[in-house]
C-alpha cells in the first residue's frame, strides 16, 4: 500500500549533553541521569524513563549516545546490579524494579 506507515523499529537517544543552565550539577552528572519521579512513583534517572517507554512499544533496538567521560555512568544503570547489601535495604516494590533495569 502506498503511504503505508511503517513500525518504528530503532531509537537514538542523545545523552552527551552538558548542561551549564544546570550548573554545578551537571558538572558531575549527566543531565540525562538526573532524577525524576516517573508515573509509577518511583525516582528514576530521566534517561531510565525513555528507554521504558520506548520498550514499552517494542522498539526492538535502541542506541543511547553519551560522552566518553561520562559513559561508566551510563555503564553502571544498565550493566550493574545492587550489592547485596543495598538489594537488603530496598523495600520488595524496588528489588523487582532493578531486576526489571538488568532486562532492558
Amino acid at each position: 500500500q502506498i503511504g503505508a506507515a511503517k513500525p518504528v523499529t530503532q531509537a537514538i537517544i542523545p545523552a552527551a549533553s552538558f548542561s551549564a543552565a544546570s550548573f554545578p550539577a551537571s558538572h558531575t552528572t549527566p543531565p540525562a541521569l538526573f532524577p525524576i519521579v516517573d508515573a509509577d512513583g518511583i525516582l528514576k534517572p530521566a534517561l531510565l524513563v525513555l528507554v521504558e517507554q520506548a520498550v514499552d512499544v517494542d522498539i526492538g533496538l535502541i542506541v543511547i549516545i553519551v560522552s566518553p567521560e561520562h559513559r561508566a555512568d551510563f555503564e553502571a544503570l544498565f550493566k550493574r546490579s545492587p550489592s547485596v547489601r543495598e538489594m537488603q535495604r530496598m523495600p520488595p516494590r524496588l528489588q523487582q524494579y532493578a531486576m526489571k533495569i538488568k532486562e532492558l
